[in-house]
């Protein structure tokens, strides 16, 4: 097993709070974790303990008691011991990342794997992010996008892939 699928902060209010096209990503997202446990990949289902009211996963996420639930309070998924050993300790070095909040927790997460040696896969159509500072979600997610492509050119650790094309074993 050399690859994890790690799906970052798909909570309840966090997709309450404006995510654009939530359905749909969400829809995604649960088609992804689908592939990964058909094909014996891991899921990892973190979780950000900051969320407010409601950290919960957010109620369309079909997440399985046999995923790995991982719980932070910071935005690099990576600094929880749990999950920076996890995919060593399966002899794994790659990670297919997706989730929320694509200018927060998942660009903290994508670097941080990076940091770590890990090779990345981002799936460009499975983050989102609500609008903020006058920007449209679309425009947040199109534009952390090219900033990951950019990190993958300078690091060779990086790829973008869609959920329709990302290959996870």
């Amino acid at each position: 097993m050399n690859t994890a699928l790690i799906v970052v902060d798909v909570q309840q209010s966090l997709v309450e709070e404006g995510i654009a096209d939530a359905p749909a990503l969400i829809e995604r997202l649960n088609g992804l974790m689908v592939r990964a446990r058909g094909e014996g990949i891991p899921v990892v289902i973190v979780r950000d303990t900051r969320v407010e009211p409601d950290s919960g996963c957010h109620r369309d996420l079909e997440h399985e008691p046999m995923d790995l639930e991982v719980i932070k309070s910071e935005g690099n998924s990576f600094t929880v011991p749990a999950l920076g050993e996890f995919p060593d300790a399966r002899g794994g070095r790659r990670v297919v990342l997706c989730g929320m909040q694509t200018d927060a927790c998942v660009n903290a997460t994508t670097r941080g794997a990076v940091a770590r040696g890990f090779d990345v896969v981002v799936v460009s159509d499975g983050h989102g992010t609500i609008p903020y500072d006058g920007h449209t979600s679309e425009e947040i997610v199109r534009d952390y996008n090219a900033a990951f492509a950019e990190l993958g050119k300078e690091t060779g650790k990086l790829r973008l892939a869609t959920a329709a094309d990302v290959t996870l074993g």
